[in-house]
Formats: structure tokens, C-alpha cells, sequence
């Protein structure tokens, strides 16, 4: 297919003749989108969300962790190219809906603001682009605007990649991340554990606030109020449950303020990484286990889940090539009962 203008009528043929190609004209459709002379409007580009929602109906037949969800977030969202800022917004709130609440119609409330989400990892958020950012970036390379101006897109190398870090400035960095984000931890863990950090679990005591009628007990012990602190520190359940693992794994994990010591942790790459995910394991499966009382009025015996963390990271252990161990990596896992 061609679309020639400018071009005589007996060089258009010559063309058409020689290449074997059929000629069309604009606008036209590719992709499902409009090719077009003019600037996309936002009736343009509606085709484009009712196809994202299409394809998000269909994951949202199955039942995807936040981890999963995350990442089918981001393969869409970075798909994206220059857009109406309507459309953008309306992708974004798709993409949000569904991050939350496995489906495309808003029926939750985010557990953390957008703006949150779409900082770097390192800066406390999920690594989602601010996709109203990227618009920028990419039209500002296009036409390179500013160019000759110190500290311009242009310096920040003339990529969409580079434009957008410019756009976006630098954050603070929370301590945190290397812990939460850690190679070493399972992945639905690691979403866990970064809700956990911005104190995002909803407990009975935060659901009251929304007028709730609910019973404000722990669902472990039955024996206090729930919030956070109860749920991971002063609760008979978590207690029995890390002390089994602290039994199992010959490791000292505190039965209070688990992220601090996942940050604080010791030894090599490997030793620290192999710490993080028993910590971010913790708070997994104490989470978990809540809700499995809540919703299905089922609770796992401590020591069975904390045997059950261990095996989660032996498994990863002999996942990993073990030419990438030293002696002493090996030495030190097989003291904390890993090997």
C-alpha cells in the first residue's frame, strides 16, 4: 500500500506499476488507529481504550496477583505513543481500575494514590511512566523544542527515555527499596511488602473510618483490635509464626518492625537478598493468612507457614546457578538451614 502526493500522474502509475503496490489515501487505519494529516481528536482514539478494556476483560477472567497485574499494566501502558490527553486519562483510570480491582470499572479505592504509583522504585512507587509526562517527552523530541538551551530536553540526550527523566526531576530515595525490590523475593511478595511500607493494608480500625459496620477484632487472635501494628507485632499469631521461622532458619528476625530490619540487614549480596525475602515472606503470609480468616474462615497453623516461607526460598536457592555463590554464601546458607 502507498499513499504518494506531489507525484505527477505518469510517475504515480510508473510507481504503482513497478512496485506491485495498490494506492490509498488519507486517512486511513493502522492498527486500528487513524492515520491521519491532521492532530488525532479525542473521538479518534476511542477505538484504542475500547480495545484496552476488551483485552483487559479477558485477564480479568483470571485471577492475577497484584504482581501480575503490575506487569500486564505496564506492557500496556508502555505501548502508548502520542495521544489526546481525554485518552490518556481515560487509559490511565482503566489501567488503575484494574490494577486494584482486577476489572475496568472503578468499585475500589486505590489502596495508594496514583502519583505514588507512577514514581521510579527507588522513589517509593511501582515504575509506572506518568503516561501525561511521556506525552510530553515525546512530542518535545519531536519538535526539539528549547534546543539550544542549557539543561534542555536536548541535553537530556533527545530519547523519550532521557526527555522524561528530565521532565520528571529527581525524588527522594526511601530506604527501603533495595529490601522491598530485591531479586531474591518472590515477586507477589515484593508487592506486598511495598503496600506494606506505605502503610496501604487496609485494617479494621482504617475501615471504620469509612463508616463500615465490622467487627474490629484481629482475624489471627481474636484478641485486640486490628491495625497494623497488632496485625504484624503484637498479634499471638505473628509472634508464633516468626518465632518458628526464626527456629527453622537459625535467622533473628524480630516479631516487631520487620522492614527496618530487612533494610538493616548484613553479609553479601546474596546473604542480604536471602534476609529481605524471608522478611518480605513475613509479611506476605501474615497478610495473607488475615485474609484467609476474613474470607474464608480458614488459618493456617504458624509453624506450617512458616515452613512454607522456607521452602518459597529454598526453592528460589536451586533456581539459582551455583557458580554464582561463593564458599562462604554457600557456608553461610547452609548455617541458616537453607541447604
Amino acid at each position: 500500500m502507498l499513499i504518494l502526493g506531489g507525484v505527477p500522474e505518469e510517475t504515480k502509475q510508473d510507481i504503482l506499476k513497478i512496485s506491485g503496490f495498490s494506492e490509498r489515501s488519507l486517512p486511513f487505519k493502522y492498527l486500528g488507529m487513524p492515520i491521519q494529516t491532521t492532530r488525532l481528536k479525542k473521538q479518534d482514539s476511542e477505538c484504542l481504550v475500547e480495545n484496552i478494556c476488551a483485552r483487559i476483560h479477558s485477564y480479568g477472567a483470571r485471577k492475577f496477583s497484584y504482581a501480575g497485574r503490575l506487569v500486564l499494566v505496564k506492557a500496556v501502558l508502555s505501548s502508548m505513543f502520542v495521544l489526546p490527553k481525554g485518552i490518556i486519562a481515560k487509559i490511565e483510570a482503566v489501567c488503575r481500575n484494574f490494577l486494584w480491582d482486577n476489572s475496568t470499572d472503578y468499585r475500589r479505592v486505590p489502596l495508594v494514590a496514583w502519583t505514588t504509583v507512577c514514581k521510579p522504585k527507588e522513589e517509593g512507587g511501582l515504575g509506572i511512566k506518568d503516561q501525561e509526562l511521556c506525552n510530553q517527552a515525546m512530542v518535545g523530541r519531536l519538535v526539539n523544542w528549547v534546543a539550544e538551551k542549557r539543561n534542555s530536553i536536548r541535553h537530556a540526550g533527545n530519547t523519550p527515555t532521557g526527555c522524561y527523566e528530565w521532565l520528571k526531576g529527581a525524588g527522594t530515595i526511601v530506604q527501603w527499596f533495595r529490601a522491598v525490590w530485591n531479586d531474591w523475593v518472590v515477586p507477589k511478595h515484593q508487592f506486598m511488602g511495598w503496600l506494606y511500607a506505605h502503610g496501604a493494608l487496609r485494617t479494621n480500625d482504617e475501615l471504620l473510618m469509612y463508616g463500615l459496620d465490622i467487627d474490629v477484632n484481629c482475624y489471627l487472635c481474636g484478641q485486640a483490635a486490628e491495625c497494623m501494628d497488632h496485625v504484624f507485632f503484637g498479634c499471638r499469631y505473628s509472634k508464633q509464626m516468626i518465632n518458628w521461622l526464626n527456629q527453622l532458619t537459625a535467622l533473628i528476625l524480630p516479631d516487631q518492625h520487620i522492614l527496618e530490619w530487612c533494610v538493616d540487614r548484613q553479609g553479601s549480596k546474596l546473604q542480604k537478598g536471602v534476609q529481605a525475602a524471608v522478611g518480605m515472606g513475613a509479611i506476605y503470609h501474615i497478610w495473607h493468612q488475615r485474609n484467609c480468616s476474613k474470607n474464608d474462615c480458614v488459618l493456617m497453623v504458624p509453624k506450617r507457614v512458616a515452613e512454607q516461607i522456607v521452602a518459597e526460598i529454598r526453592l528460589r536457592i536451586r533456581r539459582r546457578d551455583e557458580n554464582e555463590m561463593t564458599i562462604g554464601d554457600r557456608d553461610w546458607l547452609k548455617n541458616m538451614k537453607f541447604l
